[in-house]
């Protein structure tokens, strides 16, 4: 079965951990990868003022985003029981690069099953017994379709799109 301390240390490679801001970017500021509107919905006031926002995020801890990253991403795209560990970590990766609900359809859309926005047991058990090595490289050309889909409804993302397809790209079997 995969495991998320595998992954996470390979998270923040590609997110890095100081706090960011980059115009243009959808997801606003983040650390960790972690963005403020997240951190502003579960209510973390990590300096005690009363408010949840921007100084909140700055302060944010490695554990605090393994926090996340674990119950709000892997735990959602069900990583523990995954068989295959490269896979686990690529859905779980796209998952927090796009939305938990976006990578399950998409993961459900390559393997011919209900695409309902959920890792269930008949998504579970196709992922498992599919050959790794196809399963990811059919998972990696629907994400680089995704991405290039949405650099071609809105151009104004096309500075990402190098990062998304290197980052797409790093996953290997």
């Amino acid at each position: 079965m995969a495991n998320f301390n595998i992954y996470f240390p390979k998270l923040i490679k590609f997110e890095g951990a100081s706090f960011e801001d980059v115009p243009g970017d959808r997801g606003g500021a983040t650390k960790y990868g972690v963005i403020l509107s997240e951190w502003i919905a579960k209510g973390y006031d990590k300096d005690g003022d009363g408010d949840v926002d921007r100084d909140d995020l700055k302060l944010i801890t490695a554990d605090d985003a393994a926090k996340i990253a674990k119950s709000h991403y892997w735990d959602k795209i069900k990583g523990d029981q995954i068989d295959s560990q490269i896979i686990a970590e690529f859905i779980a990766d796209f998952a927090y690069n796009s939305g938990t609900g976006t990578a399950a359809k998409k993961t459900q859309e390559v393997l011919g099953v209900e695409q309902d926005g959920a890792i269930g047991p008949n998504t579970l058990t196709k992922i498992n017994a599919s050959d790794p090595a196809d399963l990811l490289g059919r998972l990696k050309a629907r994400r680089e379709k995704f991405y290039r889909a949405i650099v071609a409804n809105d151009p104004s993302q096309n500075k990402f799109l190098k990062g998304w397809l290197n980052r797409n790209n790093s996953f290997n079997i």
